[in-house]
């Protein structure tokens, strides 16, 4: 949670490099600001990525254990000196990824419930989700 004063605002004093530093360090996460990173679009979701790094995501269509996946909606990259920003994306930017396994969440347990009208019913569902390996990030 961001550190928040007693009405419960986001303190607006703190410049975003401290904002950053402080929920990585409460993340558990190593920020690196001299590293280069990407931010993609999938699932309707946005994610921070790394090369090497391990990222799960919602399983994209006719995919195997194995295949290279590639993501070309790409948000933003930053190198070390420079930082590129798309209008909405950057245009000959992929970042391509290695899947490394297809499974499914824990389940969550969907009730609905009307009092006093005897109307109960029992869902559940898993989320498929898919784990892959970062390789690079190709400008």
């Amino acid at each position: 949670m961001w550190p928040c004063n007693k009405g419960g605002l986001l303190l607006k004093l703190a410049s975003r490099l401290d904002m950053y530093q402080w929920a990585a360090s409460n993340s558990g996460r190593k920020l690196d600001l001299m590293s280069s990173y990407a931010i993609i679009e999938t699932g309707g979701k946005q994610y921070r990525v790394n090369a090497g790094e391990t990222l799960v995501t919602e399983v994209v269509p006719n995919v195997k254990v194995g295949d290279t996946v590639t993501f070309d909606r790409v948000l933003l990259v930053k190198n070390e000196d420079s930082v590129e920003v798309g209008t909405p994306y950057l245009e000959n930017t992929t970042i391509s990824a290695t899947v490394e396994s297809l499974d499914r969440a824990k389940k969550m347990i969907v009730f609905k419930y009307k009092p006093k009208k005897r109307y109960r019913r029992k869902l559940g569902h898993r989320q498929p989700y898919m784990v892959s390996r970062v390789e690079e990030i190709s400008p």
